[in-house]
């Protein structure tokens, strides 16, 4: 979760009253943020990811007022219309296709706020913004820029500027290879023939998203209007990321004006409405809720209730279902005073037998020595092609981590990283895991088939193709089931030294000694070898057989 430091004095200058440290303390706790501590003129907690509207401190600020009762409900920004446009080139819909734009006028740049935009970038790319892929944000001096805009997609060679922080004209090219945030964030942009560009009326970079602002708009302490441009690859999460900075700095006093972005204007920030059911949400949390009590708890979240539908403010990423709506009546009225109970169930329990055929062999290899591990069902496409792997993964549509992506296909990648994050450990280092891999299956209602996968690795400086074939012999014969080997071929293992495991001509696993360039890969020092066996399929061949 990312960590933030907001700066004491000024959180409560914008909740407009004193507050003791305890009261404080309690209210951020209850919020549903982890308070990390309190010191004498700063307070550090660690933000949930889905909570993107918090990672501003006027953000944090508003939860906290309505939370404590000061001002609570949907808060009215009034948003004024400019004349102001930025024209979209069909070209840059194939580079980077969305971009949205605000202008904040007579608002009175400090210290503070400059280091309070910079630590909400900073952290909204790395979070919400997939490290700059699905959002990047850019901020700008207003007088350095003369309307309209043109977002536009150009040869890398064909466009200089004075990138932030440098001296000296870069070509585009040169920037990604040369400044130290082109280098950072070149891979976004390495398919690309043509990179995306924000020109003013007299063809003046204002930006090269999602790499570096120019110069010429750098926001100082004399700026007293701000232009705010978010591009990304997600017209919605662009939309909303812009609504949490316009609605920041008016909380700073600023007054919002309009941008004609195409044939939109932006930010658009009037409420959305969900049909909700306060008899939904009494059956989840097991407490009497009527409409009044359900439009007092969601005001204390800056939300409202009204006709059978809450009213959700343009900021929030968070609320996509229901649930969601549950979650923050639930953190409103109090985790605490929820009792549990005992569901009144007549029936009988009785342990899954594939769960039993699991337990079975994980409590055989954890005799031969095996340590058991419990890896995120989560990753990302980077992780599967260090390993070796190809294929699309199933996408997670509403992401908030450039870590966690994706629903894997396959375990060996979480060991493997395993096994990077412990080098410090003694070796030989031998790991296993039964857990859950995921497929794309049309005949399922969510699209997504799940099966069970076990994954072996054994590392260290004698492990062999000899010794992993010997754990999937055992494994074999504890099953009483026969297998034939044949030659596996891929760029996980080395040519001639992996087999797949068949059963009545099915492949059902494989294993091998891995490739030096995954081992690699994952800065591994040691020799390593690895299995990875369908369990699911493997139970439903052993119970076929014993019908």
């Amino acid at each position: 979760m990312p960590t933030l430091t907001f700066d004491k004095k000024d959180l409560l200058n914008l909740i407009g009253r004193k507050i003791r440290d305890e009261e404080l303390s309690h209210a951020i706790s209850y919020l549903g943020t982890d308070l990390k501590r309190i010191e004498k003129d700063d307070i550090v907690v660690e933000i949930f990811p889905n909570r993107t509207d918090l990672l501003t401190i006027e953000g944090f600020a508003r939860a906290i007022k309505a939370f404590l009762g000061i001002k609570t409900g949907i808060i009215d920004y009034k948003v004024n219309k400019s004349k102001e446009k930025i024209i979209i080139e069909n070209n840059v819909k194939r580079v980077r296709p969305f971009i949205a734009g605000a202008i904040i006028r007579n608002i009175k740049v400090t210290d503070k706020i400059i280091k309070s935009l910079m630590q909400v970038q900073e952290k909204i790319h790395k979070t919400y913004g997939r490290n700059r892929r699905k959002v990047a944000i850019g901020i700008h001096d207003l007088k350095e820029i003369k309307f309209p805009l043109k977002y536009k997609a150009v040869h890398p060679t064909k466009i200089s500027f004075i990138p932030l922080n440098e001296t000296e004209e870069m070509n585009l090219e040169e920037i990604l290879k040369k400044h130290p945030k082109g280098k950072d964030y070149a891979w976004i942009l390495e398919d690309k023939e043509k990179y995306p560009i924000l020109l003013d009326k007299d063809n003046q970079v204002v930006s090269f998203p999602p790499i570096i602002n120019s110069s010429r708009t750098q926001v100082t302490e004399k700026t007293t209007d701000i232009f705010i441009e978010v591009t990304g690859e997600d017209e919605n999460a662009v939309n909303k990321t812009l609504n949490i900075l316009s609605t920041s700095l008016a909380m700073r006093g600023g007054k919002i004006y309009t941008i004609k972005v195409g044939k939109d204007e932006t930010p658009n920030l009037k409420p959305t409405k969900m049909r909700f059911s306060t008899k939904y949400a009494s059956e989840i949390l097991g407490i009497e809720l009527n409409e009044k009590k359900v439009k007092k708890l969601l005001k204390r979240m800056n939300l409202d209730y009204s006709n059978k539908k809450a009213i959700i403010p343009a900021y929030r990423t968070d609320i996509l279902h229901p649930f969601d709506i549950v979650e923050d009546i639930a953190i409103a009225y109090g985790y605490d005073k929820i009792e549990g109970e005992l569901p009144d169930i007549s029936t009988i329990g009785e342990e899954d037998k594939e769960e039993k055929f699991s337990r079975k062999i994980i409590e055989m290899l954890i005799g031969f020595g095996l340590l058991e591990t419990n890896t995120n069902n989560i990753t990302n496409e980077s992780e599967e092609k260090k390993a070796g792997f190809k294929g699309d993964l199933i996408q997670i549509k509403n992401s908030v981590t450039i870590g966690y992506t994706s629903l894997r296909k396959h375990i060996l990648p979480s060991l493997m990283k395993v096994l990077s994050d412990n080098k410090h450990y003694d070796y030989p280092q031998n790991l296993f895991e039964i857990n859950t891999v995921f497929y794309e299956d049309n005949d399922e209602e969510t699209k997504v088939r799940e099966e069970k996968d076990l994954g072996i690795v054994l590392c260290g400086k004698e492990e062999d193709f000899t010794k992993i074939k010997r754990i999937i012999d055992a494994i074999m014969r504890s099953i009483n089931l026969n297998y034939q080997i044949e030659e596996h071929a891929s760029e996980t293992f080395i040519p001639g030294r992996a087999a797949s495991i068949i059963i009545n001509g099915e492949e059902i696993g494989f294993f091998g000694e891995v490739n030096p360039q995954v081992i690699e890969n994952f800065q591994l020092d040691m020799p390593l070898v690895g299995a990875e066996i369908r369990i699911s399929r493997l139970f439903k061949i052993l119970n076929n057989k014993n019908k």
